[in-house]
């Protein structure tokens, strides 16, 4: 086994291992912003499409259409149109 000296060992510069990794650092930077705008983008499209299908019982009884096939019978009759039962 090789002994190291401990009188020599410098402390690491932390400025310049920023300096000689400096693109590979921005790569990683821009990498994270696209998984960050990728996650907000699909957080946003998933609470708009679950508010966009979100039921409103009340709303929905009012916009319900109901047929009147009692006087559509009536009319029917009148104008001569043959009812399909």
């Amino acid at each position: 086994m090789k002994k190291q000296d401990a009188t020599n060992v410098q402390q690491t510069s932390w400025s310049r291992v920023i300096a000689k990794n400096a693109y590979p650092l921005v790569s990683v930077i821009i990498f994270l912003a696209y998984f960050y705008a990728a996650f907000f983008a699909v957080s946003f499209l998933v609470e708009n499409v679950r508010a966009a299908f979100a039921v409103n019982e009340a709303l929905a009884k009012k916009q319900v259409v109901q047929f009147d096939l009692a006087n559509y019978e009536k009319i029917a009759k009148r104008f001569g149109i043959e009812s399909r039962k």
